[in-house]
């Protein structure tokens, strides 16, 4: 499966998803609160991502000593 092919399968399937929501009793409210609440969770999850990984490259870099580091997070 190429990237196009899983991009298009993924938008289907939103497609899908949400004339599901449409046909159900959630409310209009309930889904954009569905959605807009997994988007936040979304940024919330690779925020903490990339904040390791710019501690772990400052690490790397020599810019913020391990030691200093470890202590800063006592």
């Amino acid at each position: 499966m190429t990237k196009m092919d899983d991009k298009n399968y993924c938008l289907e399937q939103l497609e899908v998803w949400i004339e599901a929501s449409l046909d159900s009793e959630a409310s209009p409210e309930e889904i954009y609160n569905c959605i807009r609440s997994t988007i936040v969770s979304k940024i919330a999850h690779h925020s903490i991502y990339l904040k390791h990984s710019k501690e772990l490259l400052s690490l790397l870099s020599g810019k913020i000593p391990l030691q200093t580091k470890t202590l800063l997070n006592k």
